[in-house]
């Protein structure tokens, strides 16, 4: 399958980025063993792997949840970047901060690509649009000091118990686009 799309994305040429992943992990960490996990998954994972990597690929993997207990060893396979950690938990000693990640490189030095991270448990359901926006302007600072690489977007799939409001204030302060409103809610 990743030979197949290391020569569709040549033939095509697409960006070199991909988006993978499963969710492996809940709140307190992945669902099963990290050392089963490192002995049986990640060996088979880096292997399939194998030919993103070297033709240059920046993988995303997307995980909700408490990633660090296996942060180590999807770097080692080639992962590049996050997407979907959740960075707040009940517990804060399994939280993902963005900064953290930030501060973070691939296993060729380079700065880790993050997807996210407007938290859909919190901020989104239950903030104000002024800690929506807020939110946003922490992800916009981090994606200036670090020169890119931080594709704001939320850390998990919206559900309907979000204001709209919440989202047309996320979509208008990253895009500087005022987005339309219609009568009953709904937007282009």
């Amino acid at each position: 399958w990743n030979e197949a799309l290391v020569k569709v994305f040549e033939d095509n040429a697409y960006p070199k980025v991909v988006w993978y992943g499963e969710d492996i992990c809940g709140n307190r960490g992945p669902m099963t063993s990290p050392a089963l996990l490192h002995r049986i998954f990640m060996p088979h994972l880096k292997h399939a792997f194998e030919p993103l990597v070297e033709s240059g690929f920046r993988i995303v993997w997307h995980s909700d949840g408490n990633i660090k207990p296996i942060r180590e060893d999807l770097l080692d396979c080639g992962v590049g970047g996050f997407q979907g950690m959740q960075e707040f938990m009940d517990d804060p000693a399994h939280n993902n901060p963005l900064e953290e990640l930030a501060q973070m490189t691939d296993r060729k030095g380079r700065p880790l690509l993050i997807i996210g991270s407007i938290s859909c448990r919190k901020t989104l359901p239950f903030g104000r649009p002024d800690d929506v926006r807020a939110a946003a302007q922490r992800c916009l600072d981090l994606s200036e000091e670090r020169n890119g690489g931080l594709i704001i977007l939320t850390d998990n799939t919206v559900g309907p118990e979000v204001p709209h409001d919440n989202l047309f204030a996320l979509y208008e302060y990253v895009t500087g686009v005022k987005a339309k409103r219609y009568p009953d809610g709904e937007s282009e």
